[in-house]
């Protein structure tokens, strides 16, 4: 009897073992197919009920270890009405060059050394109601100008990939210092409508 009861509760530890793989595989794959919801933000991960945005918002005091002097910290994204904004979260003063390359807008940042750990995934912004496709950033080291490359100094550069490359502009951009006691660099980007002439920019890898 005792044995063919170990046999039994063995048994169902089995199916157990079995069956969480396969829920696991099937809610990957159930979010895989899931559509993103646009009306969000976009930006690091945190905890927060499915539909809501969990990220940094401008000027809260959220209580977090604070990122060494220096640090872009956090970059913050949505898109509405083919309007794209984003906000650079950094530990100290912000001054920035803009430049146009192809179908890249580069944002080159002074004041800005390190890298926080929430910026350097870049963040996939196809779905959103923007002109925008792709947003990342990194160190980059200087260069002499070449043929079709200007010269450029060491620092930071965010790279903003647009949809369509006849969208490629500066961006409207303002600085702030906000009550969070992060300073803030916006960007808006507007789409320039149907393209005359302009050819789609590369998809994102």
């Amino acid at each position: 009897m005792r044995h063919r009861l170990a046999s039994w509760i063995a048994g169902l530890a089995g199916v157990a073992l079995i069956a969480a793989p396969a829920a696991a595989r099937a809610g990957d794959a159930a979010a895989a197919q899931a559509k993103p919801d646009t009306s969000q933000p976009a930006g690091g991960a945190a905890e927060h009920k499915e539909g809501e945005y969990g990220g940094v918002r401008p000027g809260d005091v959220d209580g977090e270890k604070r990122p060494r002097a220096g640090t872009l910290s956090w970059i913050g994204f949505s898109a509405a009405d083919g309007v794209a904004r984003l906000f650079l979260q950094s530990t100290g003063a912000v001054t920035y060059e803009q430049r146009v390359e192809g179908p890249r807008l580069i944002v080159r940042l002074d004041g800005v050394k390190h890298l926080g750990k929430h910026v350097r995934r870049p963040l996939d912004t196809r779905f959103f109601d923007g002109p925008v496709a792709r947003v990342s950033v990194k160190k980059v080291s200087a260069r002499r100008a070449r043929k079709g490359k200007p010269a450029r100094k060491a620092g930071i550069e965010v790279t903003i990939l647009f949809k369509q490359a006849s969208d490629a502009r500066e961006a409207q951009a303002r600085t702030a210092h906000e009550d969070d006691g992060y300073d803030y660099l916006y960007l808006e980007l507007a789409s320039a409508g149907p393209a005359a002439g302009g050819g789609a920019a590369d998809t994102p890898e």
